[in-house]
């Protein structure tokens, strides 16, 4: 029951502050492109979710190779996940 008590407390250190500085939850939209709000994935509520800025840090060919980029990983990591079952 200790044990219960100390993870929560580490949950409320750890998780809280993320929602408080909008690092976890909203993220930034004012510095992001026109062009990046209208693709696909920009949805309501969060719209274009980038909390590290890392789109507004390159062009349109760098946005692109990042997109498939997490694309090949997520596949990969599914692929992991069903490997190990």
């Amino acid at each position: 029951s200790s044990y219960f008590k100390m993870l929560g407390r580490l949950f409320l250190a750890v998780v809280l502050p993320l929602g408080v500085t909008g690092f976890g939850f909203g993220g930034k939209t004012a510095s992001t492109k026109p062009a990046i709000t209208q693709e696909l994935g920009v949805t309501p509520p969060l719209g274009f979710w980038d909390p590290l800025d890392l789109a507004a840090k390159g062009t349109a060919e760098d946005f692109e190779r990042r997109r498939a980029t997490e694309l090949k990983h997520g596949r990969v990591a599914m692929a992991a996940f069903v490997g190990y079952l």
